[in-house]
């Protein structure tokens, strides 16, 4: 539910990344800011620690980070992950 406040999609800009940073958060609870640096905006978000994990997941993988410890899931192009039970 308070995801809802984020677009339905970002523009990724090609060889640089989101068009939007955004900072992930460091605590499930921390809320997720994003905007230009000293400009940024807080979406306050309660994730669950499940949640958080994904997030942080998606987001590393998303950055090109090697994701070694990712039992059940699959890594696929341009930061998609994908459940082996699918």
């Amino acid at each position: 539910q308070q995801l809802l406040a984020f677009p339905e999609s970002i523009d990724v800009v090609p060889g640089f990344g989101f068009a939007t940073p955004l900072d992930l958060p460091a605590l499930p609870t921390s809320g997720i800011y994003f905007g230009k640096s000293g400009k940024e905006k807080r979406c306050p978000v309660s994730l669950s620690e499940m949640g958080h994990y994904l997030l942080l997941l998606l987001g590393g993988h998303a950055k090109g980070w090697k994701i070694s410890d990712a039992d059940g899931l699959v890594m696929l192009g341009r930061g998609w992950i994908r459940p082996v039970s699918y």
